[in-house]
């Protein structure tokens, strides 16, 4: 009971303000399971590029409108992307207990910056409409 109650105290401890400038560093390494793996790197993969468009708005940059395009697409692949994370979290039910642990980890902070990316890029799309 011990361990699941630290367990408990690191993932509540852990979760990153996603409203800070500071960038969240992807988890290093993989779980080992390929679907799950496949989740945490495109959610930070959006991650980034959203996170560099705002830098860059911020900076009073004017985005093109391919990249408002592509923002559009970070939007709805977040979407899809969250929507599979909690589908392969399932995988990690007959794994041991320490790759359930970090799996569990790795797919919540992929979901906090998914809903991040979705926050953002609504931002992004309706700042740009009133620089327009």
């Amino acid at each position: 009971m011990d361990l699941r109650l630290l367990i408990l105290v690191i993932l509540l401890i852990l979760p990153a303000r996603l409203n800070s400038q500071k960038k969240l560093q992807r988890p290093s390494g993989g779980i080992g399971i390929e679907s799950i793996d496949s989740v945490v790197a495109n959610s930070f993969n959006i991650y980034d590029y959203i996170f560099d468009y705002k830098m860059r708005m911020e900076a009073g940059e004017i985005l093109n409108e391919e990249e408002m395009c592509r923002i559009e697409e970070f939007s709805v692949h977040s979407e899809i992307l969250e929507k599979n994370a909690i589908k392969v979290s399932s995988y990690l039910d007959t794994e041991s207990f320490l790759t359930r642990v970090k799996g569990t980890i790795q797919l919540q902070r992929a979901k906090r910056v998914l809903a991040y990316c979705r926050q953002t890029s609504n931002e992004i799309m309706i700042k740009q409409n009133a620089n327009n």
